[in-house]
């Protein structure tokens, strides 16, 4: 028997979700190749369509180099955007050896070069397919290692870095 939850998204609840954004001419989208990222493309290709948007689509894949597939996946990324007509761009990590706190390195070098990129571009907003998921995912993750109250605060949907809005669309939708 099929789960009732699991309805297909439809056109209305795909232009709720990213009606922030109607107004912009530019927009990036931060795209690793997982799950998560490619339904964040495929709904901003999908809204861009219902709402005959002229609006700029850049999608960043940070390519952190650690692992041998790395390559294959930003080009398959590279592939999948580019058949919806958005703008691509592999950014690799230059980095030395790392032996320790390799996924926090990783999130603060995966911010700071698209950062960087959105700056030269003149993009205001970098969408992450972040779900509710991972909001449960993190809050558990840090109460396992003792987080206080502080600690414990949950991810939140849009986060000012420098000038840049980081917005998080799906944080209120189960992966």
């Amino acid at each position: 028997m099929q789960n009732k939850k699991s309805f297909p998204i439809t056109d209305n609840q795909i232009s709720n979700i990213f009606s922030p954004l109607i107004k912009k001419k530019k927009i990036a989208l931060a795209v690793s190749g997982g799950r998560d990222s490619n339904a964040l493309m495929l709904l901003i290709s999908k809204w861009v369509s219902i709402k005959v948007l002229n609006i700029e689509v850049h999608v960043l894949t940070i390519n952190h180099k650690l692992r041998k597939e790395s390559d294959k996946e930003c080009l398959q990324v590279s592939k999948i955007a580019k058949s919806y007509g958005f703008k691509h761009k592999i950014i690799p990590w230059i980095h030395k050896e790392i032996k320790t706190s390799i996924q926090e390195l990783a999130r603060e070098a995966r911010y700071e070069l698209m950062c960087d990129y959105l700056k030269k571009y003149e993009i205001d907003v970098l969408l992450t397919g972040h779900t509710l998921d991972d909001q449960v995912e993190t809050f558990i993750m840090r109460l396992s290692k003792g987080s206080g109250l502080d600690g414990l605060r949950s991810i939140q949907k849009e986060r000012n870095i420098g000038n840049i809005t980081l917005h998080r669309p799906f944080l209120g939708i189960p992966r």
